[in-house]
């Protein structure tokens, strides 16, 4: 009879096993992510792997998650200004940030992979990620500094500020002699206005 092992030892394997996968992500792409790999830098078996993430899908779906949850922080660290517009241009500052600080999740997550496709949680994850913008977004329509209808506005600004971002992350460097950032400001203005 296989041996049971408790809650926390699981817990600690599947974190162990998440953060190696992360920072393997991060240093060296997703090509670096292999299950083998990911299971040896973190002490574990490959069967471990499996039985703590359900193998590459749930370990990619992982990644994901995390990458989400990075940006739903920083959605959540924008402070309710009384000014429903310049909420939404600093929690599009916010995509663009965690964007950049961890390029190879934000790939992961807009993306696409051979053999996978993100779980029902995960893509319901990413959707949640986005929703203080598109509060923002509808204070700002209720509140007449925007006209519209809400969620087409939003879809709008989600749209190019993953565009941009995506062009700023490309490795031909179509951005590059441009300011990148100040590009950005004046796209997400120039939509608002």
């Amino acid at each position: 009879m296989p041996r049971r092992l408790d809650p926390e030892t699981v817990a600690n394997d599947r974190a162990r096993l998440l953060a190696v996968a992360s920072r393997l992500l991060m240093e060296h792409g997703l090509e670096a992510v292999t299950n083998r790999r990911v299971a040896k830098e973190a002490g574990l078996t490959t069967m471990a792997l499996y039985s703590r993430l359900g193998g590459k899908s749930g370990l990619l779906d992982s990644l994901v998650s995390e990458g989400f949850a990075q940006l739903a922080g920083a959605q959540a660290e924008v402070p309710d200004s009384g000014d429903a517009v310049a909420e939404v241009v600093a929690l599009c500052h916010a995509y663009r940030r965690v964007a950049l600080a961890y390029p190879e999740h934000y790939r992961l997550m807009f993306g696409r992979v051979a053999d996978w496709e993100p779980g029902a949680e995960v893509l319901a994850e990413g959707l949640r990620a986005l929703t203080r913008l598109g509060d923002a977004v509808a204070r700002a329509v209720g509140e007449g500094q925007l006209a519209g209808p809400p969620e087409a506005l939003t879809w709008s600004l989600f749209a190019t500020c993953h565009g941009h971002v995506s062009l700023e992350l490309s490795t031909v460097g179509i951005l590059a002699s441009l300011d990148a950032a100040q590009v950005y400001e004046e796209a997400v203005r120039r939509l608002l206005t």
